[in-house]
């Protein structure tokens, strides 16, 4: 499922204002064929037809996407075929990461009129990398005084599973990002999206989160949508797990 959000730069030297739109989601296994996910049941190509609608409709300055076959060429196929495509010529791209050495891989896509690019990095954990792109607002502020807003955008992709080993690898991962933002002093103007495969608020990977040690690097959820959310109606209109036909993992 899709999440956006929309977030307003300031600081004390930029006078003006601007809106982002962010999305996040989990492609399931785009162009990574497995004995379960084969080309008939999780085609590429039909992928890229349903990505093309959605990101037109949502049109995201920042785009965060989990489970991507572990190439640089299928990233590269995601920003020529589905983002800039149809007369769009406006996305760039994070370099492929890939440290853990996993069959998938989470990438992130921007707007390069609304934002530049600064830096990357990456979190290794003992599953998947965390990936971590740094942009700059490319407002009229940067060319009249020299002055502009970093933001930072991180994007996981946690362990599934219900089990009680599967709720502590995903608490390991959340320290893991939380240690390393406690490592720089702060927080400030970042951005965790992806695929937590948390299934309550009550998880200490969720609560690492907000209740970190360190009250200066702690996230803020915007939803604020406590309680048990895995197979929860009420809870519906805030999911953001990948949206799925079937559960086959694929579609």
């Amino acid at each position: 499922m899709i999440f956006i959000t929309s977030i307003v730069f300031f600081n004390l030297g930029v006078k003006a204002q601007d809106t982002l739109t962010v999305m996040t989601y989990n492609l399931l296994n785009f162009n990574n064929y497995t004995s379960y996910c084969t080309q008939s049941n999780n085609n590429v190509n039909d992928k890229i037809g349903y990505l093309k609608t959605i990101t037109a409709y949502v049109l995201p300055d920042i785009v965060g996407f989990n489970e991507i076959h572990a190439s640089n060429a299928t990233i590269q196929l995601i920003l020529d075929s589905v983002l800039n495509s149809n007369g769009v010529k406006t996305y760039s791209r994070i370099q492929y990461i890939n440290s853990s050495n996993s069959d998938i891989v989470s990438s992130i896509f921007y707007n390069n009129k609304k934002l530049k690019f600064y830096s990357t990095n990456y979190l290794q954990t003992d599953l998947r990398d965390v990936i971590i792109l740094n942009l700059y607002y490319n407002g009229q502020e940067l060319q009249t005084n020299h002055d502009t807003v970093f933001i930072r955008v991180m994007q996981a992709h946690l362990k599934a599973g219900s089990t009680s080993s599967d709720q502590d690898q995903r608490a390991q991962e959340t320290n893991v990002i939380m240690n390393y933002l406690n490592s720089l002093g702060n927080s400030k103007n970042t951005i965790l999206m992806g695929d937590f495969n948390v299934q309550s608020s009550t998880e200490t990977s969720f609560q690492n989160l907000i209740n970190y040690s360190n009250t200066n690097v702690r996230f803020y959820d915007p939803a604020n949508k406590l309680g048990t959310w895995n197979n929860n109606s009420s809870f519906a209109l805030y999911h953001t797990q990948a949206a799925q036909l079937n559960s086959n993992g694929c579609t």
